[in-house]
């Protein structure tokens, strides 16, 4: 479907390239989106995974040459409908639902695959994804971050799958509540990795001030400062026209003018929060130079140079793509050409050095050539752009700048080293802060005078140690001994400080550096997901049973425990098929020694060591409820397919098909 507005602007004024080289560009946007996939590695399935996708017919699939991980990514050479309708795709399809329902890949696009390897994730490092929904680059930054705390399962180096005593953090955010809590739907197959995760509510804008112990900053009065910071943001999206075709019939210059302030705000907050020697990755899925170059120019020159520019594609040596654009034109909403700052058009929307705008010693060594700019003729998907940026000095907005932040409702970034130069006259003439009211914690207070309003402020739940009345039942009940008790957490209830245990109550398991923020951060961080759930409150079982996500955290310290129980696979399948329950009675267990084990034990949870060939190491570990007369697998109805693809059972109902995300 043609769309003069968008042709004109892209190949006639922006020249992002030749005309010819445009109509390609463009024919590749009319066809549709390839489905593509990753696999993660962390999981002790990916080789198996890997395996299957290298065996496959090099006409169904073939790698992504430039993933840095060889053969863990892979692209379905067909699109969506051909996928589903080809007879020699079906086994194919079937085996990628299947494992993603698992959690061993993730379907993505793959342009959208590309910041977080950008970011050069690093053992311990703490990494913020600032606008995280739908949540796929988040899975790539915990796997990232999870693949150097893989435990060995014959190590004694911890008692778990991954070293959750290692430092090293993800936080997660999403401004939306009801996206943030799909976000960490989306993410909670990666559960085991979910203890060095934090998911919060906040605007990005306004992302609080993070306090932590002097161990992780080296000194005890200083707020977190992250070691990688990915700002994917929010962005009027005319990359994604392989994927939301009707863009073509809607697309005009308006939402990228007006969403560039907002793009601003995220990346300046992003700047301050991140350490000296620290990364920021500015992402978006738009071709418009508006809201890429024009705000990488931005940050460069509020930060007086603090933010460098910086030439990543050493690390992805196998990625072709364009070099960023040095001029651009800007127009107003209607697609009209305007030559300099003016009442229509604020400075920032204008290439450093044009007569009337902004300069800077800074802006003046800036080689905008070292973005990335994607086009679909590069990798085959939709169009993409990445902004790489160290911070190699603390800086600190100048009086008129700060003025010009407050305008912008921007965020307070004044707590750092002040740093030279001056700002532009011109940043007054953006909308001022008194014309929205801002319900942020954490926000900026704006002074009277300039319109400003207090935020509200929102009690935030909190995460506090897990009480005796846990503990106590893990030591006695379950006779577990060597279990990092200091990081079992329970959540209170919203609007609440005061711990109340109830029916609804679950206790987590978070990493030692997710803990200490947890606990120093009760009043401003608005976090709607910590850790994995290991306990869920249960009123057959001693008040606590162990959740069934977390079984195979139990694996080593519950080995001498009397509430392990082994059992073959068959016996496993035959409560799988057990009606609604999932269970079997007593009289009906044919194993005299099972039933006689059974019948001997306490009410409560059992953790089934099953005896599974199909399984990696040939043993898997679920949870079940040992009640008064039956025996019940306590695993929640969307997972009982999972599980069964695990053991090695046939599921009787197809596993729902995902959807690929940005």
């Amino acid at each position: 479907m043609p769309c003069p507005a968008l042709e004109r602007y892209y190949r006639d004024l922006q020249l992002l390239c030749t005309p010819a080289e445009w109509d390609a560009e463009l024919s590749l946007f009319r066809k549709p989106l390839p489905t593509t996939v990753w696999i993660n590695d962390t999981d002790p399935l990916a080789g198996e995974v890997r395996r299957y996708f290298e065996s496959m017919d090099c006409s169904l699939v073939e790698p992504i040459t430039w993933y840095p991980l060889p053969g863990m990514a892979w692209r379905i050479l067909a699109d969506k409908t051909e996928f589903r309708k080809r007879p020699e795709m079906q086994a194919l399809r079937r085996f990628m639902i299947e494992q993603t329902a698992l959690g061993t890949i993730s379907r993505q696009e793959e342009v959208s695959m590309l910041p977080p390897f950008l970011l050069d994730i690093q053992p311990t490092d703490k990494c913020l994804d600032m606008c995280a929904s739908p949540g796929s680059k988040t899975a790539q930054i915990l796997v990232a971050l999870g693949r150097h705390k893989v435990v060995p399962v014959d190590s004694d180096a911890s008692p778990f799958t991954f070293d959750y005593e290692s430092e090293g953090l993800v936080m997660a955010n999403e401004i939306d509540t009801k996206r943030a809590n799909m976000l960490v739907h989306q993410v909670k197959r990666l559960r085991l990795l979910f203890p060095f995760a934090l998911f919060t509510n906040h605007d990005a804008r306004y992302f609080p001030n993070v306090k932590c112990a002097a161990s992780l900053v080296g000194n005890a009065d200083e707020d977190l400062r992250f070691d990688k910071i990915l700002c994917d943001v929010v962005c009027s999206g005319d990359g994604t026209i392989r994927k939301a075709p009707h863009i073509f019939k809607i697309w005009s210059p308006r939402e990228a003018i007006n969403l560039q302030k907002t793009q601003i705000q995220i990346a300046l907050r992003a700047c301050h929060l991140s350490r000296v020697g620290g990364r920021v990755v500015y992402s978006t899925c738009s071709m418009n130079p508006i809201e890429n170059e024009a705000v990488v120019a931005q940050i460069v020159h509020r930060t007086r140079g603090a933010m460098k520019l910086v030439d990543a594609r050493s690390l992805l040596p196998g990625l072709q793509c364009a070099p960023g654009l040095q001029r651009w034109v800007v127009t107003n909403f209607k697609g009209e050409l305007v030559v300099a700052p003016s009442d229509e058009a604020h400075e920032a929307l204008f290439p450093p050095n044009t007569p009337g705008a902004y300069a800077s010693a800074a802006v003046n060594e800036l080689d905008l050539r070292l973005c990335m700019r994607l086009y679909p003729s590069h990798c085959g998907g939709g169009a993409f752009f990445i902004a790489v940026l160290d911070k190699v000095k603390e800086f600190r907005l100048q009086k008129r700048e700060e003025s010009a932040a407050a305008e912008l409702d921007g965020p307070n970034i004044n707590d750092c080293e002040k740093g030279e130069g001056s700002g532009s006259d011109n940043s007054s003439k953006w909308t001022t802060a008194g014309e929205r009211k801002r319900t942020e914690v954490g926000a900026v207070k704006l002074v009277e005078e300039e319109g400003g309003v207090t935020p509200e402020k929102r009690v935030p739940p909190t995460y506090v140690t897990a009480p005796a009345a846990i503990t106590d039942v893990v030591r006695n009940f379950y006779q577990v001994k060597d279990f990092p008790f200091q990081q079992l957490v329970v959540r209170t209830a919203t609007g609440q400080r005061e711990l109340n245990l109830s029916v609804s109550s679950t206790c987590s398991i978070v990493s030692s550096s997710a803990l200490d923020v947890l606990q120093r951060n009760t009043d401003s961080l608005l976090v709607v997901s910590a850790g994995l759930r290991v306990f869920a409150h249960e009123n057959l079982d001693k008040g606590w049973r162990i959740a069934n996500e977390s079984s195979i955290l139990f694996a080593k310290v519950m080995r001498q425990s009397p509430r392990l129980l082994r059992v073959p696979v068959s016996f496993v399948e035959r409560l799988l098929s057990g009606g609604k329950l999932k269970d079997v009675l007593f009289t009906d267990i044919d194993d005299d020694a099972l039933r006689t084990r059974l019948e001997s034990m306490d009410v409560g949870t059992v953790l089934l060591e099953i005896d599974c060939p199909a399984a990696v190491g040939g043993v898997f570990y679920s949870v079940a409820l040992r009640a008064r007369t039956r025996l019940q697998m306590l695993v929640d109805h969307e997972d009982v397919a999972g599980l069964k693809l695990r053991l090695g059972v046939a599921a009787e109902t197809p596993v729902k098909e995902p959807v690929a995300v940005m």
